[in-house]
């Protein structure tokens, strides 16, 4: 692994400078989102302004700042694996609760899109509700067991990825 990581330092170096502009680049719009989101729903008041206020809450927070968090986690992962003199930050060592908080709230997704189901219940037929239950149940699913499993394979890394720094 130190053979491959000195011959792709250049490489490591460029991806963890990406990662950490994508990462503060989505942190960074959340609030934007938020003032452009919430100022378009409350100008054209909906019969359903709770629900898409509750979808808007869960856009900013699951697709921006959490994954934003987790963009700069991976980032200080690359820079702890290229760097010898770098100790897991305080994001690196909380990316696997990121990772989790994540696959929560992607769960809860399913409840939210259950909900838009429910509205549009009026024009449903067997079609629609067998590429429902497969694009938002099962994918879904698929997404949060992935991103439960990589957490549980970084909280178990960064011990090792220490271990053998110590000993070289």
């Amino acid at each position: 692994m130190n053979e491959f990581i000195q011959k792709n330092r250049s490489l490591l170096k460029f991806y963890h400078i990406a990662a950490k502009i994508i990462g503060w680049v989505l942190i960074g719009i959340t609030p934007i989102y938020a003032f452009i989101w919430f100022k378009s729903l409350s100008t054209g008041l909906e019969e359903n302004y709770t629900f898409h206020l509750l979808q808007s809450i869960y856009i900013l927070i699951v697709s921006f700042l959490c994954f934003g968090l987790i963009v700069l986690g991976v980032a200080r992962f690359i820079k702890y694996l290229y760097s010898e003199d770098s100790r897991p930050g305080w994001t690196l060592r909380n990316l696997d609760k990121f990772l989790y908080l994540y696959a929560f709230l992607t769960a809860t997704g399913i409840y939210i899109d259950f909900m838009q189901f429910t509205i549009l219940i009026r024009a449903i037929t067997l079609q629609d509700l067998s590429l429902f239950l497969f694009q938002n149940i099962i994918i879904k699913l698929s997404h949060v067991l992935i991103i439960i499993g990589i957490g549980h394979i970084m909280s178990r890394i960064l011990s090792v990825i220490e271990e053998s720094k110590t000993l070289v």
